[in-house]
């Protein structure tokens, strides 16, 4: 389960911001967060992103506005935990194989498919379409 997570422009009516909308990336629990990269954009990392922030809307895939802080929030603060399961140490290599994943940062696990760089922290910079995660 995961949620996706949106930039809007601000100051348009809310269907033509709509329509303009920028895939920021997906939360899914258990996972590093799945930060989309936009080449097109000129957009390759977190600190970019935050840029953009600036004079977008951040908005979840329900249509719920999102802060800045939060937002960053959701994508540097990550942690797992399950009945003190650790994937370096529960998970076999055929899992994390089956699901391409890496153990990463905080007991998440890091994407491998359609990764340009795994982030300093708790992100993974996606290249790819939004409908593939």
């Amino acid at each position: 389960m995961g949620t996706n997570y949106y930039a809007r422009p601000i100051g348009e009516s809310e269907s033509d911001a709509n329509e303009r909308r920028i895939h920021i990336g997906k939360s899914s629990w258990g996972w590093c967060f799945s930060l989309h990269v936009h080449p097109d954009l000129r957009i390759f990392t977190l600190q970019d992103w935050e840029g953009l922030f600036d004079n977008h809307e951040i908005v979840d895939e329900y249509g719920n506005v999102i802060s800045k802080a939060k937002m960053l929030n959701i994508i540097t603060d990550r942690k797992f935990s399950q009945s003190g399961k650790d994937f370096r140490r529960d998970f076999d290599p055929k899992f994390l194989a089956e699901n391409h994943a890496i153990p990463g940062p905080n007991g998440l696990l890091r994407h491998t498919y359609n990764v340009l760089y795994h982030g300093e922290g708790t992100w993974d910079c996606i290249l790819g379409d939004e409908d593939s995660w």
